[in-house]
């Protein structure tokens, strides 16, 4: 199961697979889908920014969220909660 902890500057999450990946809370907290300008939220695996309100998945690489429309997925079978 997915954890997350703070840490000064910033929040890790830990994943199943032992992996960590870190935003920034002050990042978090101005990131808005460039979609909708909805707040866009952590994946449990911090792997990607979810955009409840158009159902996208903005994907994390190497500590950087890639907020490009083109670049997201689209979730059609998901619903707000599930990662």
């Amino acid at each position: 199961m997915a954890a997350s902890f703070r840490c000064p500057g910033g929040q890790y999450d830990t994943n199943d697979h032992g992996g960590t990946s870190m935003i920034k809370q002050e990042l978090l907290d101005i990131l808005a889908c460039p979609k909708c300008k909805h707040p866009v939220r952590l994946t449990g695996d911090g792997n990607g920014l979810i955009c409840d309100h158009c159902r996208l998945l903005y994907p994390i690489r190497d500590d950087i969220p890639i907020m490009l429309i083109d670049e997201a997925r689209q979730l059609d079978d998901w619903e707000p909660g599930m990662e």
